[in-house]
């Protein structure tokens, strides 16, 4: 098998360390909390989902003053550092959202934020909850289920990947930043998927030969006429490549662009 073998992935996941459900409740002290913080504009809001091992706190980013009609919606995993239950820290710190409060306007998107509580866990071990989410939004908000994209970085950057395999009539493109994975076991089920992944040159957390494998091996089989694959890698940059991918002007039309066929 090429690419990270199990025992790979589980050193990166150590590597990182230094970088049944109900309906969902709300948190409005923690809410509010988000509301009030610097920078950030209005429709940022908490909930919950899920019981025992499998509860996760998650924060939905709707555009101020949108309207009635359905809107695209935007999944975002994030890395390792930001793990926890408190339901703001993945919001506050190297985040989408972070490049939402700077331009409201460039994001027309919900956007999804679930927050992963157990650092050495990796996103896969919470698809279920993950799902629901996604679910209960997509009702709630009047989601185009057309229009759903997924993003991550680092230790979400490879949950990007996964999700993004486990559920390819999901999502109509991902984009990975600074992830990993197995490239055999990824391929088949991305084949027709649009992406558009990320990884800075001078990463020493996670090797950008991640990226580049999994890039290889999904151009190898794709072939000229496949979907669609944009690479972008960053010299000089490190591990914080999110920072420069969610910067790139074109990043949200691109999403826009993609469009998957009606389930």
């Amino acid at each position: 098998m090429s690419g990270m073998s199990v025992a790979a992935v589980g050193m990166v996941g150590v590597a990182l360390v230094l970088g049944a459900c109900a309906v969902p409740a709300r948190d409005a002290g923690v809410a509010g909390m988000v509301n009030a913080a610097d920078r950030t504009p209005p429709g940022f809001e908490l909930r919950r989902m899920g019981e025992g091992e499998q509860a996760l706190a998650y924060v939905v980013y709707t555009p101020e003053g949108r309207g009635d009609e359905a809107m695209p919606a935007i999944l975002f995993l994030h890395g390792a550092g930001e793990c926890g239950t408190d339901g703001w820290k993945h919001v506050g710190k190297s985040s989408l959202a972070e490049s939402i409060m700077d331009d409201p306007k460039r994001w027309p998107f919900v956007v999804i934020m679930p927050q992963k509580p157990v650092l050495k866990k990796e996103w896969e071990t919470y698809d279920a909850t993950v799902m629901k989410i996604l679910d209960d939004t997509i009702s709630r908000e009047n989601i185009d289920k057309t229009r759903m994209y997924l993003t991550g970085l680092s230790q979400g950057g490879h949950g990007t990947w996964v999700i993004g395999a486990t559920h390819p009539d999901r999502f109509a493109a991902i984009a990975p930043i600074c992830g990993y994975g197995d490239p055999d076991m990824l391929a088949g089920p991305l084949a027709s998927m649009p992406v558009w992944a990320f990884h800075g040159l001078a990463d020493k957390v996670v090797p950008p030969a991640q990226t580049t494998n999994i890039t290889k091996v999904l151009r190898d089989r794709r072939g000229k006429d496949g979907a669609e694959l944009k690479e972008t890698l960053y010299p000089g940059v490190g591990h914080n490549s999110w920072e420069n991918a969610f910067a790139e002007k074109e990043l949200p039309g691109w999403f826009l662009r993609h469009v998957k066929a009606e389930r």
